[in-house]
């Protein structure tokens, strides 16, 4: 479906693979923080906007290094399974799968691990877990990922 000329999907289907063999049932994903430096290049002979029609006067270039973020997930909890809290970094994919409206779903592969964990047990509901990844490395689109 396209809105506006962008693609536009549903995460229905998504899901992430551990190397270590973790798994977890997706409620949601984020991809938290992802940044890239501004450095400013102003100089003394730089000048400054008048305030009328104009504004501003500081220059930018980008940064050439980015900061990956980290990926928070909404899991179903299950106290017979811990998740990597402890361990070292790992390498995981996240796979979007595309609800039947595709032959191929796309992923992201990266590596990372876990600095968070927030599990919450209710009276008469599902157990659920926040958990959160920091990437330690880019993060890698794989859009040929088999269905």
């Amino acid at each position: 479906m396209a809105i506006g000329g962008s693609a536009v999907d549903v995460g229905t289907g998504a899901s992430v693979t551990f190397a270590s063999g973790f798994v977890a049932r997706l409620l949601s994903l984020s991809l938290d923080d992802a940044a890239r430096e501004a450095i400013k290049t102003t100089y003394m002979g730089s000048t400054a906007g008048d305030d009328t029609d104009n504004f501003g006067g500081h220059t930018y270039i980008p940064g050439q290094l980015s900061d990956a973020g980290s990926v928070t997930m909404e899991i179903h909890f299950n106290p017979d399974t811990l998740p990597p809290i402890g361990s070292a970094a790992e390498t995981f994919s996240i796979d979007f799968d595309t609800y039947g409206t595709d032959t191929e779903n796309t992923a992201w592969d990266g590596t990372g691990f876990l600095t968070s964990m927030d599990v919450g047990v209710p009276l008469e509901d599902v157990m659920t877990a926040t958990i959160t990844v920091k990437l330690t490395s880019t993060l890698t689109l794989d859009p040929s990922v088999a269905a």
